[in-house]
């Protein structure tokens, strides 16, 4: 019985590794060119502009749902509007570089292309309903970080290069291995335990699923790309690609976590419009992309996780195991290692 569920988990991880590797490796080419300094540059003014700042340089950005929480409230503190940092908040975590490449691996090319493009769409409407029912007076960011900003230009290409590699597999991946642990595990659990038909049982069809989606979805503190195992997994126990694309976009966004540094930064107000415009855009690009598969006469079973099958076996393998000690280490560096030193202080 346990041999079942570990081979999912492992069946998972090969499937997952080659992709989330690749995927921190274009982090770290992010991170090397593009941190939240030169963001916070674009953001300091109420309006549109930049809202849409916000939301398009915030889908690329390395950023897990944990770690932008610091980097939002740094950005707000250093003059971003309020409709500006609610879309940060939104588009970052609900995806990223790295996500985008698992998502290939392990979802479809249409899944691939629709997920940003809903985490844009959403970070969107949620600014927008922000500017429209909660403006705040025009206010200017500061000119500090216009030094920084500078001397962060003129350090050489290769160091900029090495120290974004290993911001990318040795501090974000930290941040993110707990989270790809479970997600993980919750992925092989759910290949392994649940019916094949366990949508279609649902009473009340659809509706039920989506609201069960929304509110699993709303307290769950997961990113973007450990959530993708998890959604693959429901999507073959016959959940549609749009409830699956509610989860991919309302659990990185929405948490205990960020919902109270959102009350803390921006009002009781910006949390009710943050959540709004968070549920009202994932049903919309829910119904809008089911709608396309059928459109396109394209069957999500059978084109699930066809990417990951033209990788071959030994390098999945190799990967897998990098992998794992990558997850081990962050685990190590996040959870035992300040463990350890508690109790030597005790």
């Amino acid at each position: 019985m346990l041999s079942g569920l570990a081979m999912e988990i492992w069946n998972f991880t090969r499937e997952v590794a080659v992709y989330l590797l690749g995927g921190f490796f274009l982090a770290g080419i992010v991170r090397a060119f593009f941190n939240e300094r030169i963001v916070r540059r674009y953001l300091g003014r109420p309006g549109f502009r930049s809202v849409f700042y916000a939301s398009v340089l915030g889908v690329p950005l390395p950023l897990c749902s944990c770690s932008v929480i610091p980097t939002a409230a740094a950005l707000r503190k250093g003059g971003a509007s309020r409709a500006a940092t609610s879309s940060f908040l939104i588009s970052t975590p609900e995806t990223g570089v790295d996500s985008i490449a698992v998502s290939w691996a392990m979802l479809d090319p249409l899944m691939t292309v629709a997920r940003p493009v809903a985490a844009l769409f959403t970070a969107l409407v949620t600014g927008l309903a922000e500017l429209l029912f909660n403006p705040e007076e025009c206010q200017t960011a500061p000119a500090a970080t216009a030094a920084p900003e500078s001397q962060n230009l003129h350090i050489p290409l290769l160091r900029r290069l090495r120290e974004g590699l290993h911001y990318s597999y040795f501090v974000l991946m930290a941040d993110l291995a707990w989270y790809l642990f479970w997600g993980l595990i919750l992925a092989g659990l759910a290949a392994w335990a649940l019916p094949a038909d366990l949508v279609s049982s649902l009473p009340g069809g659809r509706w039920s699923a989506t609201a069960i989606v929304i509110a699993v979805g709303i307290p769950l503190y997961i990113c973007a790309t450990s959530s993708t195992p998890l959604a693959a997994a429901l999507i073959s126990k016959g959940l549609s690609p749009g409830l699956a694309l509610i989860l991919l976009l309302v659990g990185p966004a929405t948490n205990m976590a960020t919902l109270s540094i959102v009350y803390r930064l921006l009002g009781l107000r910006s949390v009710m419009v943050y959540l709004g415009g968070i549920i009202f855009s994932a049903l919309a690009c829910s119904f809008a992309l089911d709608w396309l598969y059928r459109r396109l006469g394209i069957d999500p079973f059978a084109t699930m996780g066809a990417a990951a099958e033209v990788m071959p076996g030994w390098l999945e393998n190799i990967c897998a195991v990098a992998l794992c000690v990558l997850i081990a280490y962050g685990l190590y560096k996040e959870k035992i290692r300040p463990l350890l030193r508690r109790e030597k202080t005790a």
